[in-house]
Formats: C-alpha cells, structure tokens, sequence
C-alpha cells in the first residue's frame, strides 16, 4: 500500500497515509512528474489537490475508487488497471492526454463523450459494463484495442484517417463495424466476435498484418489486397474459404505470383497466408511465396 513518486531520477516511496497528506497539502509534491497509487482499499476518490506538474498517473488496485475527478491539466498518461467499483471517468479529461488504458474496470459505463484531441493511444480491457464509446475519436488517435468488453454494442460510425492499428476481440455483443477502415492501417486484429454478422466491403491495401478469427457468422471475406504481409484466417465458417480471393487457391497463389514477376513489384517480405478450419483436429498451415 504505497505511492510511488518518481520525480526525474529521485524515487520517494513512502506509507499511503503520509503521501496522502502531502499530495493533500502540495508539501514537497511541487516537481513530481510521475505517480503511482497501488492497492489502497480507502481510496474513494482521488485528493482534492494532485500536482499540477505531473504527466504520468497510474491507479492500481484500488478496489474501492469510485469516480475520477481533479485530474491535473498536464496529465499525458492515464492508466487505470483493476478498479471495479470505477463509475465513470470525468467528463473531460486533460487536454495534453495522449494515452488513455482501463483494464478490469468492470462498472464503468461509458467514456467521456469527447476525448482529448491529443489522444494516440486508447485501450479498454475487461470493462464488462461498457455499453457506448464515443460518436467520434480525435484524428490524432493512432491505436485502438478493445478486448473483453462484454455489452459493448456499437462503434462509431467511422475510425480517424490517422488510425494504424485497430484491435478488436472477444465483444460477444458487437453486431456491426463501420463501412470502411481508414486507408491508414496497418494492422488490424477482429477475433472472437459471435454476433458480427458482415465486414467492409474492403480492407486498406497498406496492411501489413490481418488477422480474422472466430467470427462464425461472416461467410465471405471482402477483397484482401494482396500488398498485406501476413494474413491469418482460423476458426471461421467453411464458406469463407470458397470466397473469391480464395476460389481456386492454387492457380490464385500463381496467377498473382506471375503478375508481381511482370510487373517487376516482388514484395521484398514474403506473403504467409495462414487458414484454419473450425473442425481440423490436427491445425496446419500454409505459407505462399
């Protein structure tokens, strides 16, 4: 039960009630940059006053915080881990945010509806009482992971043109993604999702990594630029691998093989295509190129 403090390379680890105390009262707190609040079961809320210098908050195992407020107004990253009686988060966050992490934060309920303009980097792990995102994320966001959020329904209707990877998994209650992903990505993961019932039409030609499993009701796969380095397939519906780009994979693999030799564009990694059947006992592989 301690707070950590690191202010640059000086480290003060001191009992949660003293720290508590300063923090309240700003003594010797002026320059902290960095905080972590561990396994405080007295913690409800956050003090009054935290230092306005400090960038890096982490919250752990603090079973008993309730609501977040007072954050300080420089703060860049948030992370939240294990904090299941957290309600909500403030209603808006720091405008310097840029990373934004809630794992096992089991009653949240939603985000704030507009997220800081700055933020890169959000991931929600296990918040099984997330019903709604927000309507729109900041064109600055880079990342989004989403895992284990159980009631989670809806997306927004589109992703930021600045996205590069997006995450998707284990949401047992997602029904629908946006029309398209942004020309931007560069890895993208949808696993595990038993309601989703269709994909874009079309995926971004810059992905490198494409990763689709478990998704049993989706029976045909939109068109898979060719230009993705890896692409795995496993655990999904018989019909996907009659769709299209997999019709006749042999003479496929070759066709497109003799295409890139004439045209002179031989990919410099090569294409590993991995595809999985439900119901193969013994799971096997298949690389092309």
């Amino acid at each position: 039960m301690c707070i950590f403090c690191d202010n640059k390379l000086r480290e003060v680890i001191a009992q949660i009630g003293c720290c508590c105390d300063e923090l309240e009262s700003g003594a010797k707190t002026s320059n902290i940059d960095e905080l972590r609040i561990r396994a405080y079961d007295n913690f409800t809320k956050l003090p009054k006053v935290l230092p306005k210098t400090l960038t890096n908050l982490w919250i752990e195992l603090c079973l008993n915080l309730v609501e977040l407020d007072n954050l300080p107004p420089c703060l860049e990253d948030l992370d939240i881990d294990i904090c299941p009686k957290l309600i909500k988060l403030p209603d808006a966050l720091p405008l310097t945010l840029k990373n934004l992490k809630l794992d096992q934060c089991e009653k949240l309920i939603k985000l704030p509806d507009v997220l800081p303009s700055l933020l890169n980097i959000l991931c929600i792990n296990t918040c099984n009482s997330l019903i709604r995102l927000p309507d729109v994320f900041p064109l600055s966001l880079k990342l989004l992971f989403i895992d284990q959020c159980e009631k989670l329904i809806k997306l927004p209707d589109t992703f930021p043109s600045s996205l590069t990877s997006l995450t998707l998994q284990n949401l047992p209650s997602l029904t629908k993604l946006p029309d398209t992903f942004p020309s931007s990505l560069i890895f993208l993961t949808l696993q595990n999702l038993p309601s989703l019932t269709k994909l874009p039409d079309t995926f971004p030609s810059n992905l490198s990594k494409l990763v689709i499993s478990s998704i049993p009701k989706i029976k045909k796969l939109p068109q898979i630029e060719v230009t993705s380095k890896e692409i795995m397939i496993f655990e999904c519906d018989h019909e996907i691998y009659e769709a299209p780009y997999f019709g006749d994979r042999e003479n496929k693999y070759l066709r497109i093989q003799k295409e890139w030799n004439e045209n002179g564009s031989i990919p410099t990694m090569p294409v590993r295509l991995y595809m999985f059947t439900r119901d193969l006992v013994s799971k096997k592989s298949k690389m092309i190129f």
